[in-house]
């Protein structure tokens, strides 16, 4: 889709992951830190970011597992790279 060309549900949904992400961001930390072989200090933060906002569809939402980890370790491709949607696909197998 092109940029800003959202349906209402769309916007809806990109909203609460990012409200919702940002309002349990300590709750979610301390679940990635768990699921991490690091210190959460070691893990990037845009990596983070996209755990977060995994942790939240999975365990705030409704969203189905697969579809949740899915679209997780699909924005993690686009945007950060193979290696680190590897990574993000195992943490988020162990949430």
């Amino acid at each position: 889709r092109a940029k800003g060309d959202f349906d209402a549900r769309d916007a809806a949904l990109a909203t609460e992951l990012v409200y919702g992400t940002l309002r349990r961001q300590g709750t979610y930390d301390a679940i990635v830190a768990a699921c991490v072989d690091r210190p959460l200090r070691e893990v990037d933060p845009p990596v983070l970011d996209v755990l977060n906002m995994g942790v939240h569809q999975l365990l705030g939402t409704r969203i189905p597992t697969h579809a949740a980890v899915s679209a997780s370790v699909e924005l993690a491709r686009v945007v950060l790279g193979e290696g680190r949607a590897k990574f993000v696909n195992a943490v988020l197998r162990k949430v």
